[in-house]
């Protein structure tokens, strides 16, 4: 029973590790456009939202979940 927990408790971990990994990878993405956008260089892309990752991020929501940061396969 405690190994079990303790499993399932390393998979949280490991689950909410990624996802604050996605959300600074797609915070520093949207840093980087904003920061282009101001120099003129690309147009601004309308925020979306995954409600699996629970993460706001700019794109389309298709190329998101084909990503490495969106946390199903």
């Amino acid at each position: 029973m405690m190994m079990r927990e303790g499993i399932a408790e390393s998979y949280r971990l490991k689950a909410n590790r990624i996802r604050e990994e996605a959300k600074i990878a797609e915070q520093l993405k949207s840093i980087k456009l904003e920061h282009l956008k101001r120099m003129g260089k690309t147009k601004q892309r309308q925020l979306e939202y995954c409600n699996m990752c629970d993460l706001n991020f700019r794109g389309h929501i298709s190329a998101h979940r084909k990503s490495e940061g969106h946390l199903w396969p």
